[in-house]
């Protein structure tokens, strides 16, 4: 049986940062104060990100209906089918900061040596924008005025703001890569 291509086209269509509709809850965990609802925002966004990667990689949308899988299973399926382990890892680190909250009602604050890893896993992924001061992302309302302007260099940004950045970030990273690839199959 032949190992299906991946199909681009889905993957552009289920990640969490391609639609207004889906960026709200980006935006949403870019816009609050509640750490905790940011960072439970932020693991879910970059579960979909494992998850459109998955569909893309099977060409089959909505394969884990229905089923209870782990953030862990899926992120191993996800490096199977060509995820690079750099982003799986940076995911892993995710997930760590969630479960921390999820598991430890005491834990108030993020581990911002974690959140820190996560940037150096970040950037080694995109080197060349450790150093761009305009590395963000922004938000606009329908007459052209900005809404929400988030820079990853921003020292002034809480660690779950950072965090929420790198993720979608990642999504978009993910998404020029599958295309560089898309383009040079065909």
């Amino acid at each position: 049986m032949a190992t299906p291509v991946f199909n681009f086209k889905m993957f552009i269509q289920h990640l969490p940062v391609t639609s207004a509709d889906r960026m709200e809850l980006v935006k949403s965990a870019l816009s609050t104060s509640d750490i905790i609802g940011s960072v439970l925002r932020t693991h879910l966004t970059a579960e979909q990100i494992i998850e459109a990667w998955i569909y893309a990689a099977c060409n089959r949308a909505n394969l884990f209906t229905d089923t209870s899988i782990t953030f862990a299973a899926k992120r191993q399926i996800a490096v199977n089918l060509g995820l690079p382990k750099a982003a799986s890892s940076l995911f892993h680190n995710v997930a760590k900061i969630r479960n921390r909250f999820a598991h430890d009602p005491s834990t108030a604050e993020i581990d911002t040596e974690l959140v820190d890893k996560i940037k150096e896993q970040f950037f080694s992924l995109m080197p060349g924008w450790r150093h761009q001061p305009d590395v963000g992302i922004s938000f606009f309302r329908k007459d052209g005025s900005t809404e929400l302007n988030v820079s990853l260099h921003d020292a002034n940004q809480p660690p779950h703001i950072i965090l929420a950045v790198i993720v979608s970030l990642v999504a978009l990273f993910l998404a020029n890569k599958a295309r560089e690839e898309a383009s040079i199959e065909s």
